[in-house]
């Protein structure tokens, strides 16, 4: 502690502060505008860190890093579009509650959330780097494989209160996720003789379009539920609130989680989210757990607790052992190797007090994120007043130039309807979207990770039982599944004795 208090001490300067507060405010803008993410927010950014000392590049970086998590629950909670793909999370109940006028109260709950993820995120990454780390070289493909299956079972089963229609969901996510190279032979498989679908198709893209496109056709068809209207926001109240015990459990699961799994390469925030939100159904009472996907203010509490630890969590491998834990810290990664600095075993030996100066940056950002995030959430709130039509033709532009900007072609912005329309199809028949957005994102991982495990294996699939951490994640898939199944059954027998 002695040391990052030095460190504290050397990255309160005037240039490091200035670039840390303008990484926060565009991390937040970056984060909460669906289709500016954090990731192509920091590549902008990249060039200008070729003219500041390290430690203002850094801090400039990981304050757009940090702020961007919180940013995505801005638009998720008051418009139903998230601005991140781990911000869908946070929907299934942030959006609810604004419907219900308790936008203030869902906003403030994510604020507070992403502070006590990002703090505890922040002492583990302090105070347990080494040996988060150590567990995290020990996930081969077998170990990643299973992580994500066990995610993508929790999301499907706990996303909709029909499992037949999350498993649909999900299948088609899953099938549209084979489009693309092949991740093992490179072969194009269904892309249609498209190049532009030869990379598969951009999980960003399909985000916008499943929670964006239905949301402005509703606002422009005159539905009056679309856009929230803005309230008082009442700290005092809305903090007795957010303290209280079933808040503080909630945000402790998933900031565990969040930490965890951010520590693990080739995760990220999406399987951190729905982990912790499959996890605290068993934290809940049985009365809570009916709420959650409805209006429960412990739903969005555990997703940005866990979404903003993930961060901190991320850094662990990064600084440990050189290896990016997402793309935004592969960003990062770059950063660092441009001024000189390259992340790995000896990092801690050789750059003892960059290292912690990066700790002590990450701690102010946490911080002034969340303080940023408060003053900002009540002109948000204030900024919704605009007319509908007015504020739908603004989201709308800031939507097809999103879309625009992720690989400059209009390719991509009549992708993007193509899902617009698929999402609104799928609002109208109550089938859930986030297992199809999930099965997208992460059905490409997991087809890697499990042919290359049975490469390593010879085809003996075997080795996802004789693998301890790979045999734990199946049996939580196995186990959420027979829950599901069981509950299907008890309401089956229940709907029939109400007929006879």
């Amino acid at each position: 502690m002695v040391e990052l208090g030095h460190a504290l001490a050397n990255v309160v300067t005037l240039p490091t502060l200035i670039s840390l507060l303008i990484g926060i405010v565009l991390g937040l803008l970056g984060g909460a505008l669906p289709g500016i993410t954090i990731t192509l927010t920091m590549v902008l950014l990249l060039p200008f860190t070729f003219y500041l000392s390290p430690e203002a590049s850094i801090a400039l970086l990981l304050g757009t890093y940090v702020a961007g998590f919180t940013g995505g629950a801005f638009s998720a909670i008051t418009l139903n579009m998230p601005g991140t793909p781990s911000a869908a999370g946070t929907a299934l109940d942030g959006y609810p509650l604004a419907q219900k006028g308790q936008a203030d109260l869902a906003l403030f709950l994510a604020i507070i959330g992403s502070l006590f993820g990002g703090v505890l995120g922040f002492l583990v990454l302090v105070s347990f780097t080494p040996v988060v780390a150590s567990f995290a070289i020990r996930f081969g493909p077998p170990e990643v494989a299973m992580l994500i299956l066990s995610a993508l079972t929790l999301v499907i089963v706990f996303s909709s209160g029909n499992l037949l229609k999350g498993l649909l969901s999900a299948g088609i996510g899953a099938a549209l996720a084979l489009v693309g190279l092949d991740p093992v032979t490179g072969v194009p498989r269904y892309t249609l003789g498209q190049l532009e679908l030869q990379d598969g198709i951009p999980f960003l893209i399909a985000l916008i379009g499943l929670f964006a496109f239905p949301q402005l056709v509703q606002a422009l068809g005159g539905r009056k539920d679309v856009f929230v209207k803005p309230m008082p926001f009442r700290v005092r109240q809305l903090l007795q609130r957010a303290l209280s015990w079933s808040m503080v459990r909630v945000a402790a699961v998933g900031a565990l989680i969040g930490t965890m799994v951010g520590a693990i390469p080739g995760t990220g925030g999406p399987i951190a989210v729905f982990l912790a939100y499959g996890a605290i159904r068993r934290v809940l009472p049985r009365e809570r757990r009916t709420l959650l996907g409805k209006g429960a203010p412990e739903g969005v509490v555990a997703c940005e607790a866990s979404n903003s630890a993930v961060s901190p969590g991320a850094l662990m491998p990064l600084i440990t052992l050189g290896i990016p834990g997402d793309p935004v810290t592969a960003v990062l990664l770059g950063a660092l190797i441009i001024h000189g600095l390259a992340p790995g075993p000896l990092f801690f030996q050789q750059n003892t007090t960059f290292v912690y100066e990066i700790f002590a940056v990450v701690a102010l950002a946490i911080l002034l994120t969340s303080l940023v995030a408060l003053l900002g959430a009540r002109l948000l709130l204030l900024a919704l007043n605009l007319p509908r039509p007015y504020l739908a033709s603004l989201i709308s532009t800031l939507v097809l130039l999103g879309t625009y900007s992720i690989r400059n072609n209009f390719f991509d912005v009549g992708l993007m309807l193509l899902f617009g329309v698929l999402g609104f199809v799928f609002q109208r028949f109550n089938f859930p979207v986030v297992p199809l957005l999930l099965a997208i994102i992460l059905f490409r991982p997991l087809e890697q990770n499990l042919r290359m495990a049975l490469t390593l294996s010879g085809g003996d699939l075997g080795i996802f039982l004789n693998r301890p951490i790979a045999l734990l994640f199946l049996l939580v898939a196995t186990a959420a599944l027979f829950a599901s199944l069981r509950g299907e059954y008890l309401r089956a027998l229940q709907r029939k004795r109400g007929f006879s």
